[in-house]
């Protein structure tokens, strides 16, 4: 519908909520996550570390490149 009406989207969790993190973040980390991590959650950090790594960028940002490349007008809130 914000396609075809020329409207812009505002994604919230862009970042998954603070969930992609590379497996070193996660071993040095000060454990402030209430829940251990998923399996799908580790697989997509794993992934996203990958590209990070052929893009020579940090991982989140790879996240937020690809919610703003769905469509045009994103505008992803982070925070």
């Amino acid at each position: 519908m914000c396609r075809d009406e020329g409207m812009g989207v505002a994604p919230w969790g862009a970042l998954g909520g603070g969930n992609f993190k590379t497996m070193e973040q996660r071993e040095s980390a000060d454990k402030r996550n209430m829940m251990p991590p998923t399996e799908k959650q580790l697989k997509l950090s794993e992934a996203l570390e990958a590209i990070a790594r052929r893009k020579d960028t940090i991982l989140t940002s790879g996240a937020l490149a690809f919610v703003m490349h769905k469509t045009p007008y994103v505008f992803p809130i982070c925070g």
